[in-house]
C-alpha cells in the first residue's frame, strides 16, 4: 500500500476507521457511502464531506472517478466500467524496448568483468565486488533475453482474472487483488497487483522470478507488470485492469501487516522531522577530538601538520603483522577512530552526518551505534585481508559506509512508495562512489582503502538484515536494544584497553633518545642522554657521546665544553680516546690504535664515521658506517646508529 493517510468515516451514529482512501472510493461507487458521508484524516481533523474532502486533497469527486491519479498512488482508479468482453486482452512485449536495457546490461557486465580482471592483483576487495556486480548484471541479461525472444502474450487479462507470464504458470482471479498500485517514475512504469495471501500460496510460480521468490520466500504475493515495455500503451492497460478490477467490485480491509507498515511509515516520518541524532553528533566530536589528539601528541612531527604514519600506527592504526604476527587485534577496534589528516577526517564527518540524521531516528540511538562500530570492525578486517601487508590503515570510512548499506536495507522495511525511495536514493548517493576506485591516491601518497569501504558496507548490509528478521512491524525501533548496549559496551571496553599499549608505545618512542636524534629532535635527544648517562653504569660514557652528537646537530654552542668537562676527570681508558677525537685533540688512527678488542675497534668505526660526517665528507662517513653495521653486535647502539645514519644519508626516515 502507498497511500499512508488513514481516514475516518461516520456511520450508523459511530465512527469507522482506520480504513485508506481506496477503500472510501469503493465504498463510494457501491453505494455504501454518500458523496456528504463525513470523513476526517485523524482524531485531531474536522469531520468533512467525502466531496468536500476529495475535492481539497486530490482533485473533485467527477475527476476522480474519470481519470487516473499520476503518480505512485493507490488503488488504480475508479474508472468507468468498460463493455463486457467475451475475449481475452493479450499483450506482449516490445522487442525494442526490451533490447536498450538488454545492451545496457550485458555492456555493464563485460565492463565489470574486464575491470575485476585487470584490477584483481593490485584491488582484490574492488576486484571481487567488480564480479558480484557483472553476476548480477549477467542474470539481468538472461532475464531480459528471455523476454526478448519470449512469444507467449506477457500479460493476459479477461472478465475472470490475469496471467501474467513471469509470474504465474496459473491465471490469478480478479477477486483475489487485495490492491493495486501503479508506480512510475522517470524511467520505469510498473503495474503492481497485490494479492491475498492464501491465494498467492496456491498458485504455482514461473520462471527464475518464481524460483527466488521460493528460494527467499518474500514478496509471493505481489505481481509486477513493466507496463512500459509492453506494445500497447502503459494508460490502455491501465484502464483495462481498472474495467476489471472495478468490475470485480472487491472491498477488502487493511490487513494487519499493511495497517502496521502506514503506521510504521508515518511515525518514522515523525522521528525524522522530531528526534536529533544525538549518538551522530557525540561520535562527530569524539572522531574530531581524537584527531586533534593525534596532531597535538603524536610522536613525531608529520607532513602539513597532519599526523605522521609513525604516529597512526602507534596510535592504533592496523597493519598485517601487527595482527597477525604479533596478535594486537585491539588494532581493529581502533583503527576506525583515527585519520590522515583534515580533509580526511572532514569528508567523514559529513558523510556521518548524512547518514546518521536518517539511520539514527530510523533505528534508535543503541542499535545506531551497534551498527557503526560493527561496521567499522568489518572495514577494519577487510583492510587487513585484502591491502598490501605494508600499509597503515585507519579511518572512519567503513563504519560511515556500513551505515549507508544498512539504510538501504532498512528501506525494505517500509512499502514500496516515496519513502522508501528516497531513503535509497539518499543512501546509494553517497555508498556507490565509496566502492568504485574512481581515485586510486589521494595527497602525500595516502590511499583511499576501499577495502575497508567494501567490508563496512557488507558488514552493515548484514547487520541490518538481521535487525529486520527481529524487527516487529508495530515496534518503533528493532528488538533488544540491551543486546546494542552490550555490543557497544564491549566495543567501549576494548577501547579502553587499548589505551594501555598505546600510551606505553608513546611513552618509549618518546623518552627514546635515539628515535628523537634521528626524528631531528636534537635538543629533546640531548636531554635525554644526559638524564640515562647520570644514571651511572656502563653505558653512560657513551651516552655522554651521544649527547654530544645531539648537542653539535642541534648547534649548540655548549657541546664541545660539555663534553670535554664530562670527560676531564674520567680515566685514560676506553672510550675516551673517542671523545678526544670528536674534540679534535686526537686523530682517527691514534684512536681506533686505542681500542683494545674487536667491539671496541666498531665503535671506534663508528665515531670515526661521525667525525668524518661532522667534517662534511659525507663518502668516507658512509664507508665507516657500512663496516660498523658489518661488524658491530646487534646489540650495541653503535649498530643502531650506523643504521640509523646510512638510512638518512640514503633519504629514508629510521
Amino acid at each position: 500500500m502507498t497511500e499512508l493517510t488513514a481516514w475516518f468515516y461516520k456511520h450508523l451514529n459511530g465512527e469507522v476507521g482506520p480504513v485508506s482512501e481506496t477503500e472510501i472510493r469503493i465504498l463510494l461507487e457501491s453505494g455504501q457511502l454518500t458523496p456528504g458521508t463525513k470523513v476526517r484524516t485523524g482524531p485531531d481533523s474536522d469531520w468533512r464531506s467525502i466531496a468536500t474532502a476529495f475535492a481539497t486533497d486530490r482533485t473533485t469527486l467527477a475527476e476522480a472517478a474519470e481519470t487516473r491519479i499520476p503518480g505512485n498512488e493507490g488503488w488504480l482508479t475508479d474508472a468507468p466500467l468498460a463493455d463486457e468482453r467475451r475475449e481475452p486482452q493479450h499483450y506482449f512485449y516490445n522487442r525494442g524496448k526490451v533490447a536498450k536495457p538488454l545492451l545496457i546490461g550485458l555492456t555493464l557486465a563485460v565492463g565489470l568483468g574486464l575491470a575485476g580482471f585487470r584490477s584483481h592483483s593490485e584491488a582484490a576487495a574492488f576486484a571481487y565486488l567488480a564480479y558480484a556486480c557483472a553476476g548480477f548484471f549477467a542474470l539481468a541479461v538472461v532475464v531480459w533475453t528471455r523476454r526478448l525472444l519470449q512469444r507467449e502474450p506477457a500479460l493476459t487479462m479477461d472478465a475472470e482474472g490475469f496471467r501474467l507470464a513471469e509470474f504465474s504458470e496459473d491465471r490469478v482471479p480478479w477477486t483475489a487483488v487485495r490492491d493495486a498500485v501503479r508506480h512510475r517514475s522517470r524511467h520505469a512504469d510498473n503495474l503492481i497487483f497485490e494479492l491475498d495471501r492464501d491465494v498467492a500460496k496456491t498458485l504455482r510460480l514461473a520462471g527464475l522470478k518464481g524460483l527466488m521468490q521460493r528460494c527467499l520466500g518474500r514478496s509471493r504475493n505481489k505481481a509486477t507488470v513493466m507496463i512500459a515495455h509492453m506494445r500497447a500503451e502503459p494508460d490502455v492497460i491501465v484502464r483495462e485492469a481498472n474495467a476489471y478490477l472495478a468490475r470485480a467490485q472487491v472491498t477488502r480491509p487493511l490487513s494487519p501487516v499493511e495497517q502496521a507498515q502506514a503506521a510504521a511509515e508515518q511515525a518514522m516520518s515523525g522521528r525524522l522531522e522530531r528526534d536529533r541524532p544525538l549518538i551522530t553528533y557525540l561520535l562527530m566530536v569524539l572522531l574530531s577530538a581524537i584527531y586533534t589528539c593525534e596532531v597535538v601528541f603524536g610522536v613525531d612531527a608529520g607532513d602539513h601538520g597532519a599526523p605522521s604514519i609513525q604516529t597512526l600506527f602507534v596510535f592504533g592504526g592496523t597493519m598485517h603483522d601487527s595482527i597477525f604476527i604479533d596478535h594486537n587485534y585491539w588494532r581493529l577496534f581502533t583503527a576506525p577512530f583515527l585519520h590522515a589528516d583534515f580533509l580526511h577526517i572532514l569528508f567523514n564527518l559529513v558523510g556521518l552526518w548524512l547518514a546518521g540524521r536518517r539511520l539514527e531516528p530510523l533505528v534508535g540511538r543503541r542499535w545506531f551505534t551497534a551498527l557503526f562500530l560493527v561496521s567499522a570492525l568489518g572495514g577494519s578486517l577487510a583492510s587487513i585481508l585484502f591491502n598490501p601487508p605494508n600499509l597503515v590503515g585507519i579511518g572512519a570510512s567503513g563504519g560511515i559506509v556500513g551505515l549507508f548499506s544498512a539504510l538501504i536495507v532498512a528501506s525494505f522495511r517500509f512499502p514500496a512508495g516515496a519513502t522508501r525511495t528516497g531513503l535509497q536514493i539518499s543512501a546509494a548517493r553517497v555508498l556507490i562512489p565509496s566502492l568504485l576506485p574512481l581515485i586510486h591516491a589521494a595527497r602525500d601518497g595516502n590511499q583511499i582503502d576501499y577495502a575497508s569501504h567494501t567490508g563496512g558496507a557488507i558488514a552493515g548490509a548484514i547487520a541490518m538484515f538481521a535487525l529486520l528478521r527481529i524487527w516487529p512491524l508495530e515496534a518503533n525501533i528493532p528488538r533488544f536494544p540491551r543486546v546494542a548496549s552490550l555490543l557497544g559496551g564491549a566495543y567501549c571496553l576494548v577501547l579502553l584497553l587499548a589505551l594501555f599499549p598505546i600510551l606505553v608505545a608513546r611513552q618509549d618512542i618518546v623518552a627514546d633518545p635515539f628515535l628523537n636524534f634521528f626524528a631531528g629532535r636534537y635538543t629533546e635527544a640531548a636531554s635525554i642522554f644526559m638524564e640515562k648517562s647520570e644514571k651511572g653504569g656502563e653505558p653512560a660514557p657513551y651516552y655522554l657521546l651521544w649527547r654530544y652528537l645531539a648537542q653539535v646537530r642541534g648547534a649548540d654552542p655548549q657541546a664541545s665544553s660539555n663534553l670535554r668537562n664530562a670527560f676531564a676527570a674520567a680515566p685514560d681508558v676506553w672510550p675516551k680516546p673517542v671523545s678526544k677525537l670528536l674534540l679534535g685533540e686526537a686523530s682517527e688512527e691514534a684512536t681506533i690504535a686505542a681500542a683494545g678488542n674487536d667491539n671496541q675497534r666498531c665503535e671506534a668505526t663508528f665515531y670515526v664515521g661521525e667525525w668524518y660526517l661532522l667534517h662534511g665528507k659525507r663518502d668516507v662517513a658512509r664507508d665507516h658506517f657500512a663496516k660498523a653495521l658489518a661488524w658491530c653486535p646487534k646489540t650495541y647502539m653503535e649498530f643502531d646508529g650506523a643504521r640509523g645514519e646510512l638510512q638518512l644519508m640514503a633519504g629514508i626516515k629510521p
